[in-house]
């Protein structure tokens, strides 16, 4: 007998975080990885779709103390108990369909649902995973941990039935009814591309769980280079092959970048470091005045950035010579338009 989403979830609370853990292969996992993915920094804005009584905060808070979470459920009894749990943190809850809640603009480090998407198709996720990228702010992410069909059949199959017990039952509104209807890893990055998010990256998985990260867009440098765009960034999931690495090796000695012929290893990039600073100390010098970019800096521009700005440029004419215009147009994006993201970014 089908339910209505919020009745089924108000009528299990009790057993509800047992029967997760214990009846869910992996579940013991899976949550505390989740809450892993999550950003660490302290006051960092967390979104929580379907946060139920909250398992993968149980984990985030013990890393992130200070966060500042939005958690929003069907259920009030859910909501409730999450609340009793944390009754000191910085903790906004909502009793409401995330489908219908505004989320507003530029507001979260990062979203995160576990266990909670799965009864929706992929036409019903598209505007929500665009609601929820422009709720992001730049450089932010989406975590989904949730359990997936292994193939299109199943995929159809689990639709099928659900349409079936509609029928059978004479349900015919379009209020939410909880079946598990989850679609295929690919259909769900699709649905994730759809919306406008730049990237989809799966992480891990336990069985037919997986773990996607899914960026709202570029990955902006304390300087402003564009490192989603960069050759020679590494990080996940943006990993380069060794043959893309050599090449851009090449290159780098090409423009003059490089005296030598560098190394994989030391032609790779997993972002500025503070104790691995550039020539310029941008990232020291963010780190210093609390700013993740020099665009949330009160004294942008300033010398040091209208200087680094001058250095990239002057090898703009080199490479126009040297390269073909396939490799200017990369070079380009990540590199030439520091000040354009950066503007960007305070607009």
């Amino acid at each position: 007998m089908l339910e209505r989403m919020k009745d089924f979830f108000e009528t299990r609370l009790e057993g509800y975080e047992q029967h997760q853990l214990t009846c869910i292969d992996s579940a013991t996992e899976f949550y505390p990885f989740t809450a892993h993915c999550l950003p660490q920094n302290t006051g960092a804005a967390i979104l929580d779709l379907g946060c139920g009584t909250g398992l993968e905060l149980d984990n985030y808070y013990e890393a992130a103390p200070a966060a500042i979470v939005t958690g929003i459920d069907l259920s009030p009894r859910m909501l409730a108990r999450l609340r009793d749990k944390f009754p000191e943190k910085s903790l906004t809850l909502i009793e409401g369909s995330y489908f219908d809640v505004p989320l507003g603009e530029d507001f979260f480090d990062a979203a995160v649902s576990v266990e909670s998407l799965h009864h929706f198709t992929k036409e019903q996720k598209i505007p929500l995973y665009e609601k929820v990228r422009k709720a992001l702010k730049p450089g932010g992410f989406l975590i989904l941990t949730d359990y997936f069909a292994a193939s299109d059949e199943e995929e159809q199959s689990r639709r099928d039935e659900f349409v079936r017990l509609r029928e059978e039952q004479g349900i015919f509104d379009d209020a939410f009814y909880h079946f598990d209807t989850p679609l295929t890893v690919s259909h769900e990055k699709e649905a994730l591309l759809l919306a406008g998010f730049s990237y989809v990256s799966v992480l891990k998985h336990w069985g037919p769980t997986y773990t996607l990260k899914a960026f709202r867009g570029p990955v902006i440098a304390s300087c402003g280079n564009d490192c989603s765009a960069c050759p020679r960034y590494v990080a996940s999931p943006y990993e380069k092959t060794e043959e893309e690495l050599l090449h851009i090796a090449e290159l780098w000695q090409k423009i003059g970048y490089k005296d030598h012929l560098a190394s994989v290893n030391e032609i790779s990039c997993t972002g500025c470091q503070i104790d691995n600073p550039c020539r310029y100390g941008i990232k020291k010098c963010c780190a210093e005045k609390g700013v993740t970019t020099c665009a949330s800096c009160p004294d942008y521009p300033c010398r040091t950035t209208e200087e680094c700005f001058r250095v990239t440029r002057s090898f703009e004419p080199k490479c126009r010579e040297v390269l073909n215009d396939a490799e200017y147009a990369v070079l380009e994006k990540a590199f030439f338009e520091k000040d354009k993201n950066l503007n960007s970014l305070r607009s």
